[in-house]
C-alpha cells in the first residue's frame, strides 16, 4: 500500500510539472514580433492598392473575423458576397500596440478612399484588431473606422514599442479570469453611461486613450477625450457586447457590440474598443470607435 501510495505520488507530481511546462509562457522576440505587425498591416494596404480592396479583405481577415454592415456578423462571408468595389482604398498605420504575449495586437491610422469615376474621395481613420493564428501569421479579427472631413497627410509612423513591455511576462493566474473581467468592464460601461458619460467614462480611460467618432479627427488623450464626452453627456447612451477576447498575457484585449443615443434624434449603431491592463490593475479603455449606422 505505502508502494503504491507513493507511485501515485510520483505519478502526480509528473503530471504537474508537464502540465506547468506547458502552460510556461513562450519566449519571444517581442520587439521583432510589434514590427512584423505593422508590416502586415502595410501589407493589407498594399494588396489592396495593388488589386482591390475586396481582395485584401479576404487574404487578410481571420476565419472568425467579425466586421459590421451595420451590426456584427461574418466578415469573410460579408466580403465574398460584395462584388468588386468601383473604388480604390489606401491607408497607413501611425500607432500600433501589441500584447506582451505577442499574440493580440491593433493598429490604427488615417485612410483614403477615392472613387475613380466622378473624382469624389473620402477620408478617414482605421482602426484594426490582429490575433496572431496557430501557423505564425497575423490576421484580423475585427476592423472599424471613423471618417473625418479632411485629407489627412501622408507621414507618421507608429512609435518605438514601449520598453517597459520588454521584461518577461507571467501567464495570469485564471486565463479565463481576464476574458471574464474584460467582458464586465465592457458591459459595465454600456449599462452605466447613460447616468452620465464623464462619470463612467473617466476612470476606465487609459493615459493616451484615442476616441473616434464619425466626421472628426480622433480625441487623443485623457483631456480630449473628456471634453467630447461631456458635449456628449446630453445624450442617453448604452452599449451591449456582442464579443472580443484578450491576449494570452491578459494585458491586452478588445470587446465589440452595437450601442444606442438617444437624444433629440435617435442614434444606434456598433462599437469597437480596445482595452489594456498592467499586472494586479483593471482593464481601461486605449480606444473606442463609434460607427452609427445610416438613417
Amino acid at each position: 500500500m505505502f508502494r503504491k501510495s507513493l507511485l501515485t505520488t510520483a505519478v502526480l507530481a509528473s503530471l504537474a510539472v508537464t502540465a506547468a511546462a506547458q502552460e510556461a509562457p513562450k519566449p519571444v522576440d517581442l520587439a521583432a514580433e510589434y514590427q512584423s505587425l505593422i508590416n502586415t498591416e502595410r501589407a493589407f494596404a498594399k494588396k489592396s492598392v495593388d488589386t482591390n480592396p475586396k481582395e485584401a479583405f479576404l487574404a487578410y481577415i481571420a476565419d472568425d473575423g467579425v466586421l459590421f454592415a451595420p451590426y456584427p456578423g461574418p466578415g469573410k462571408e460579408l466580403w465574398q458576397k460584395l462584388p468588386v468595389p468601383q473604388y480604390t482604398l489606401d491607408w497607413w498605420p501611425t500607432v500600433a500596440d501589441i500584447s506582451r504575449s505577442a499574440d493580440l495586437g491593433w493598429t490604427t491610422g488615417p485612410f483614403v478612399v477615392a472613387f475613380p469615376a466622378n473624382g469624389k474621395k473620402i477620408f478617414g481613420y482605421f482602426s484594426t484588431v490582429w490575433r496572431k493564428q496557430a501557423d505564425g501569421t497575423w490576421r484580423f479579427v475585427t476592423d472599424m473606422g471613423a471618417t473625418m472631413p479632411g485629407e489627412p497627410k501622408r507621414e507618421g509612423e507608429p512609435g518605438p514599442l514601449d520598453p517597459a513591455k520588454l521584461g518577461k511576462f507571467t501567464l495570469p493566474a485564471d486565463p479565463k479570469e481576464a476574458d471574464a473581467a474584460l467582458m464586465a468592464a465592457d458591459t459595465t460601461l454600456g449599462e452605466k453611461a447613460k447616468d452620465g458619460l464623464e462619470e463612467v467614462y473617466k476612470p476606465l480611460l487609459a493615459d493616451n486613450v484615442r476616441l473616434m467618432r464619425q466626421e472628426h479627427v480622433p480625441f487623443v488623450g485623457k483631456e480630449a477625450a473628456m471634453l467630447r464626452l461631456a458635449e456628449e453627456k446630453a445624450s442617453n447612451f448604452s452599449s451591449r457586447p456582442s464579443g472580443g477576447g484578450s491576449s494570452k498575457a491578459g494585458d491586452l484585449g478588445y470587446t465589440y457590440g452595437t450601442y444606442e443615443r438617444r437624444g433629440e434624434r435617435l442614434e444606434g449603431g456598433s462599437y469597437v474598443r480596445m482595452w489594456r491592463r498592467e499586472p494586479g490593475d483593471t482593464w481601461k479603455l486605449a480606444l473606442e470607435v463609434l460607427s452609427p449606422r445610416p438613417n
